[in-house]
């Protein structure tokens, strides 16, 4: 990771930070996620996203359903022999 001078500033800090925490009975992960969860909430991240183009619907023709079948199919051929529903 390439070194920046506000990451420089932070990483000292923040690495500080865990280490007294960790001294003081804390779980390290457990303190690691807690900043995370703190970090990405909206009081320190405020910047807006794009929306999700996976999230996003769709809404033009080539995506969307066709309404009909466009082969003839017979389902009714798929569901003879077999087990009858009845028992045997």
């Amino acid at each position: 990771m390439s070194s920046t001078p506000v990451r420089d500033w932070v990483h000292p800090r923040l690495t500080a930070m865990v280490a007294e925490a960790v001294a003081g009975g804390m779980d390290r992960l457990a303190v690691v996620a807690v900043i995370t969860d703190l970090i990405a909430g909206g009081e320190f991240n405020t910047v807006a996203l794009a929306e999700d183009p996976v999230n996003t619907p769709v809404s033009d023709i080539a995506h969307e359903p066709i309404a009909e079948s466009a082969l003839p199919i017979d389902r009714g051929s798929w569901f003879q022999g077999g087990f009858s529903a009845e028992g045997q």
